[in-house]
C-alpha cells in the first residue's frame, strides 16, 4: 500500500509546458524551434489561448501583445485573476517600443517580456527562469498545504478544499460528504511506548485511510489525532460504508514498534453529507457530532 508520508517513485522529470498564444504562423515556428527542450503547446487567438490555458494550467504562458479577438494586457489580467492560472508566469512577447507598454503589462501580473525579434538565446534563458519561478512557487505552496508529519492535507488545505466542494455542491447539487475519525489506544501507544511510536502509529493510520479512498477524495490531518476525509460525489450510503471500512482497516492494521512487536490502534468515524453552506462549516459540525454520539455510544 502506498501511503501519503512513503517516498515517492524515481520518475523522469517531464518537460516543462509553455503555452505560446500568437497568432502570427512565423513567430510560432520560431517559438517551437527555440523551445525544443520544452512541451509547447499553441493558440491563435485570445479567446483558445484562455481556453487552453484554463485546461491545461502550464507552467509558462508566452502571451503576445496584440492578438485577434481580446488585447494581450486584457487575456493577461483574465490569467492572473483566475485560481487555476493565478500562480503561472506570464511572459509578454511584443514589438512595441513604448516603455509605458511595458510597464502596463508588468503592473498587471507579467512576469518578464521578450522584444521581437528575439535571439532564441534570450527566449530559452526567459523562459526557463519563469519555470524555476513556477516550479519553486509549486513547492512552496504544497508545503504549506501538508502536515509536516504524516504528508496529507493540512487544516488549512482541508477547509479550503472543503470549501470548493461545497460551493460545487450548491451549485450543481452533487453529493458530497465529510467523514471525521478520531484515534482510540493512542494515548496508551505515547504513554507505553514512546512519542516517536505515537509518530509512527499516525503516519500508519494516514497510510491505511490514504490506501482506502479514491483519487479524487481528499484525506486530511485535522489536528493531534483526528483525522477528516472529503468525499466527492458520495452520498450518505458510500459515506456509510467507507466508514465502517475504515474502521476495520485501521484496527486490523498493527503499529510497528521500534523495539519489536507491535500496537494496535483504534478509530471511531462519524461522517455527514451534503452540506448546506457554502464553506462546507455545517458539514464539520454535523459530522463531529455523529462522531460523539458513537464514542458515547461505545462507552455504554
Amino acid at each position: 500500500m502506498t501511503g501519503a508520508a512513503s517516498q515517492p517513485e524515481s520518475r523522469p522529470a517531464r518537460p516543462a509546458v509553455v503555452l505560446l498564444v500568437e497568432d502570427s504562423a512565423t513567430v510560432r515556428m520560431v517559438v517551437r524551434k527555440a523551445l525544443s527542450a520544452f512541451e509547447v503547446l499553441e493558440a491563435v487567438d485570445s479567446a483558445a489561448g484562455l481556453a487552453l490555458a484554463f485546461e491545461v494550467v502550464p507552467d509558462v504562458v508566452l502571451l503576445d501583445r496584440y492578438l485577434p479577438g481580446q488585447d494581450g494586457l486584457e487575456v493577461l489580467r483574465q490569467l492572473v485573476a483566475d485560481e487555476r492560472t493565478c500562480d503561472v508566469p506570464v511572459v509578454f512577447l511584443t514589438g512595441d517600443d513604448d516603455p509605458l507598454t511595458l510597464v502596463t503589462a508588468l503592473d498587471a501580473g507579467a512576469h518578464d517580456f521578450v522584444r521581437k525579434p528575439f535571439l532564441a538565446e534570450e527566449l530559452v534563458a526567459r523562459v526557463r527562469g519563469a519555470v524555476r519561478l513556477k516550479q519553486l512557487g509549486d513547492e512552496l505552496r504544497l508545503a504549506a498545504s501538508r502536515d509536516a508529519l504524516t504528508g496529507l492535507l493540512n487544516r488549512r488545505a482541508m477547509l479550503q478544499e472543503l470549501h470548493r466542494w461545497s460551493s460545487l455542491h450548491a451549485r450543481y447539487g452533487m453529493p458530497v460528504s465529510l467523514l471525521i475519525g478520531d484515534l482510540s489506544g493512542f494515548k496508551r501507544v505515547n504513554d507505553e511506548h514512546g512519542h516517536a511510536a505515537g509518530d509512527r502509529a499516525l503516519i500508519c493510520v494516514g497510510q491505511v485511510l490514504t490506501g482506502a479512498v479514491r483519487a479524487d477524495d481528499r484525506v486530511g490531518r485535522w489536528g493531534g489525532d483526528e483525522f477528516v476525509l472529503l468525499l466527492p460525489h458520495t452520498d450518505e450510503q458510500g459515506a456509510r460504508f467507507l466508514a465502517a471500512r475504515l474502521v476495520e482497516l485501521v484496527t486490523s492494521t498493527p503499529v510497528p514498534l521500534a523495539g519489536g512487536g507491535s500496537a494496535v490502534i483504534g478509530i471511531t468515524v462519524g461522517f455527514a453529507t451534503d452540506p448546506a453552506q457554502d464553506d462546507g462549516l455545517d458539514l464539520v459540525e454535523r459530522a463531529d457530532a455523529d462522531l460523539y454520539r458513537q464514542r458515547i455510544g461505545h462507552e455504554r
